[in-house]
């Protein structure tokens, strides 16, 4: 390793540090160590900066606002409401688990996993009060706890679902130059989504067992009630809903197109950018007016977009891209140095071996420590190996790597999904451990598997 690698290296080293401990913020560890870079000569200013302008960025800021406009309006709680109410769940509780785990992840998968886990906590605590269920029921712990499952678990489904997934993405363009689209992402996303679903109802009604007699003689009567409070469906959350449709069909279009026509592809490829068409549509959702509760209002007024926003996040996204970035430089000798030490250790394992690893460890850093964080190492270590050693689809690795790390859920720390529900007191830590441990691991261990086969199909490698 060179001394300007060395040197990239010990401010990355400082900054993970600062993740794991967080004496301070993450988002503020993230903006020292893109200074560092810059003090120590890894990087100008103007490109450890850039980054807070790289497209995946603009992307990520605007699909806040998308967001922000759903939870707004009452949009995303209607959802939720109405997909609990439906005919079939009443007085059938695994049906209840499964829909409200089901809804969870789908909503999740357009919205952050905090807002999902939010919605889905407010709703399931006083359900749980009208079937008389107090702490420390077996079900009510499992009932409270896949709803952070579900978050995580939803939030693979689509690139916006959770931020790792645009990360994950962003690495591997600066690594590779391999752009991901977003309708392939989604198809070893949602298949990822199923079969972690059906693992956990599995476990949590033939492993775990639960006492399920409270909930029998449920009805709908606090749902029921909490949807006539909303009222009729007004005009803002139809907007809502339809400019999240319209934002997804944008995103979607250059997917197939790039398949139909090279040359129609590479005019639209730069306008139909995913920030730039997200930018365009979040902002004239600020500008379209509706009434509700006979109060003019905008869909998104800037102040609740802005409220939305977490620069924390946004700068975590831009070291993680700039590392990626830095990495590929010759002129470090980071690459070759990783390689040099972890061939011996892969070089003899299949693509497949080398997934069930890489997800194994990569989902129990999650267990304990931030998704991004095991993420970013574990994708930049594959990446790499895969790349320098021939072994296996690196494109493919990655989103493998990527949805082990959304499987991590099993103690407190792991995400601020898991911390919103262990802060219900509905929840030991051993018993999240307990529960927890099983079904993330082999949740991990099936999603790496599946997301890798899947996507080598989707991601062919080599281009």
């Amino acid at each position: 390793m060179t001394p300007l690698g060395m040197r990239t290296v010990g401010v990355f080293l400082l900054v993970l540090c600062w993740w794991l401990f967080t004496p301070v913020p993450i988002g503020v560890s993230s903006f020292f160590g893109l200074a560092l870079w810059v003090v120590v000569g890894v990087l100008p200013a103007k490109d450890a900066f850039g980054y807070f302008g790289h497209w995946i960025n603009i992307f990520l800021i605007a699909s806040f606002g998308i967001a922000a406009a759903l939870h707004t309006t009452g949009a995303a709680r209607r959802y939720a409401l109405t997909m609990l109410n439906l005919s079939f769940i009443r007085g059938r509780p695994w049906r209840l688990f499964t829909i409200y785990f089901v809804a969870c992840g789908i909503l999740s998968a357009f919205t952050s996993n905090t807002a999902s886990t939010i919605i889905f906590i407010s709703l399931a605590l006083p359900l749980l009060e009208t079937a008389g269920i107090k702490k420390g029921d077996k079900f009510a712990l499992f009932f409270i706890l896949s709803i952070a499952w579900a978050a995580n678990f939803g939030g693979m489904i689509t690139p916006v679902g959770t931020v790792i997934n645009i990360v994950a993405m962003g690495i591997v363009e600066e690594m590779t130059g391999y752009y991901m689209g977003f309708g392939q992402w989604c198809i070893p996303g949602v298949l990822i989504f199923i079969i972690t679903t059906i693992v956990t109802i599995l476990v949590v009604r033939y492993v775990m067992r639960p006492d399920i007699s409270a909930l029998k003689a449920l009805d709908s009567k606090f749902l029921t009630e909490e949807l006539k409070k909303m009222g009729p469906m007004h005009l803002g959350e139809k907007l809502a809903w339809g400019f999240l449709a319209l934002a997804v069909i944008c995103w979607m279009i250059p997917d197939p197109i790039r398949y139909i026509s090279t040359d129609i592809y590479a005019v639209i490829k730069e306008p139909l950018n995913w920030g730039v068409t997200a930018i365009i549509i979040v902002t004239i959702m600020c500008m379209v007016p509706y009434k509700a509760g006979g109060e003019r209002r905008t869909l998104l007024t800037f102040r609740d977009w802005a409220a939305n926003v977490d620069l924390g996040t946004v700068s975590l996204v831009a070291i993680c891209l700039a590392l990626a970035g830095v990495l590929g430089n010759p002129e470090t000798g980071i690459i070759e140095t990783l390689s040099g030490a972890l061939s011996p250790v892969v070089s003899g394992l299949a693509p497949l071996a080398m997934v069930v690893v890489l997800s194994l460890v990569t989902v129990m850093m999650a267990n304990f420590m931030s998704h991004m964080t095991s993420m970013t190492v574990w994708v930049l270590v594959g990446v790499t190996l895969s790349t320098q050693l021939g072994v296996g689809n690196p494109v493919a690795l990655a989103i493998a790597i990527t949805a082990a790390a959304n499987m991590g859920g099993a103690f407190p720390s792991a995400t601020t999904t898991t911390a919103i529900v262990y802060g219900t007191g509905f929840i030991t830590i051993p018993e999240m451990l307990r529960s927890g441990l099983l079904i993330t691991i082999i949740s991990a261990i099936l999603a790496g598997l599946i997301g890798y086969l899947v996507a080598c199909v989707v991601f062919p490698w080599p281009v």
